[in-house]
């Protein structure tokens, strides 16, 4: 159960790269970083799956939070 689920999370990791959208359009950075990432979470390794998933995750906070969260209240000196 554990393989099947980290290889369909390298599945999506793997398109959200090569498509290069995920809530927002992703810089080419984080696309090359969550094209590593499905290929990790695919091996059906422990280690590398959870690296895998590591990378990609770190990849995909920032334009997850960057989507939802308006953008005044991401500059600095904001007073919320």
């Amino acid at each position: 159960a554990f393989s099947i689920g980290t290889a369909l999370l390298g599945i999506l990791y793997w398109a959200f790269g090569l498509e290069g959208y995920f809530a927002r359009p992703l810089g080419v950075y984080a696309r090359v970083m969550l094209i590593i990432a499905g290929a990790l979470l695919v091996w059906p390794e422990l280690w590398v799956s959870i690296a895998g998933f590591a990378i990609g995750t770190s990849a995909l906070v920032p334009a997850f939070l960057t989507s939802v969260v308006p953008s005044w209240k991401l500059r600095k000196g904001s007073a919320n």
